[in-house]
């Protein structure tokens, strides 16, 4: 049985994935920040763990708990949307840390300590959530300052993975503007069309998919 690593599986985009990867008769690993969840998520079948992303050492502790086992694939879903309307007049500094904690520094945690439980897996597959707005070069709109900051640390951070570690299959993914919390009632796109259609990139990625930034229909975006 193959076995997948979801953070942020609380809600919205995260808890689609869990839904679907157990449809199909995947052990599901994941993390949820609030205790309500967490035994949504076990009742359901999944092995939860309670992570609050800005806490360091619970996120070392709990991937400590998973060195030993072989994880197929692992997808770092968990991310913040801080400050939407803030200008460069008004940065909020520790909404700022805390955007860059949890949509990059956190990744990169738990990459750090996921890559021997991926690499006893031949295609072990290392994906973290982006976002459009991460791309600069598409950036005509400006506004929501920290998030495309850190979302774009994040796209750095993974195509500086990709180099360094060439054993994982690893690559940022954009999800498309999805009804969630953070996407908001008028998006494009409902959880369900979104995590199907990225469940789909993830299965046909390979070696060549490794360092790119696709979006939810495997198109590239660029950097």
């Amino acid at each position: 049985m193959s076995t997948v690593f979801i953070t942020g599986a609380g809600s919205g985009i995260g808890r689609e994935f869990v839904q679907q990867y157990l449809a199909e008769g995947w052990n599901v690993v994941c993390t949820a920040r609030q205790a309500a969840h967490q035994t949504e998520l076990e009742d359901a079948g999944a092995e939860c763990f309670s992570v609050d992303m800005q806490d360091a050492p619970t996120i070392l502790k709990t991937a400590a708990l998973l060195q030993s086992r072989t994880i197929d694939l692992a997808i770092l879903n968990a991310g913040i949307m801080r400050g939407r309307g803030m200008g460069f007049a008004d940065i909020h500094i520790e909404d700022w840390q805390e955007s860059f904690f949890v949509n990059c520094i956190a990744p990169a945690l738990w990459a750090g300590q996921l890559l021997s439980p991926l690499k006893r897996c031949t295609t072990g597959k290392l994906v973290a959530l982006s976002s459009g707005r991460a791309s600069i070069s598409n950036n005509v709109s400006g506004s929501t300052i920290m998030y495309r900051a850190s979302k774009a640390a994040l796209n750095a951070t993974w195509k500086t993975l990709s180099i360094d570690e060439p054993d994982v299959i690893s690559f940022v993914l954009h999800p498309g503007r999805v009804r969630t919390a953070m996407g908001g009632p008028d998006s494009e796109l409902s959880k369900e069309e979104s995590v199907s259609q990225m469940r789909r990139v993830i299965h046909n990625a390979d070696k060549s998919t490794t360092g790119r930034f696709l979006d939810y229909s495997g198109n590239s975006l660029p950097w």
